[in-house]
């Protein structure tokens, strides 16, 4: 009768103790498995922010040309033209200006 006992126990405890292996790995898992999902919330936010920033890096490389085109045509006889009739009121000699009246 003893030794039927000793085995039941044994068996419960063997039982127990794959439970509790078994809820440990369950658990482990768990983590695993949130953790995995900030991962892959944080790599999706990493990828918008990166395409942002290569949205921001053409519009300032599309600024940069401009301002490169501005500064070569500001250097050009006909800038300093424009610049001395509108800004100066200057003209050539033989030129007449006719303005309306008010």
């Amino acid at each position: 009768m003893r030794m039927k006992m000793r085995r039941k126990k044994r068996k419960y405890k063997g039982r127990r103790a794959m439970l509790g292996i078994a809820a440990v790995a369950m658990l482990l898992l768990g983590i695993l498995f949130v953790q995995g999902i900030r991962l892959q919330a944080r790599a999706a936010q990493y990828t918008r922010r990166a395409k942002e920033l290569e949205r921001q890096i053409d519009e300032e490389e599309m600024r940069t040309e401009e301002i490169e085109e501005m500064r070569r045509y500001m250097q050009t006889d006909r800038y300093v033209e424009e610049v001395a009739r509108d800004k100066l009121g200057l003209v050539y000699p033989d030129e007449v200006i006719f303005k309306p009246e008010e």
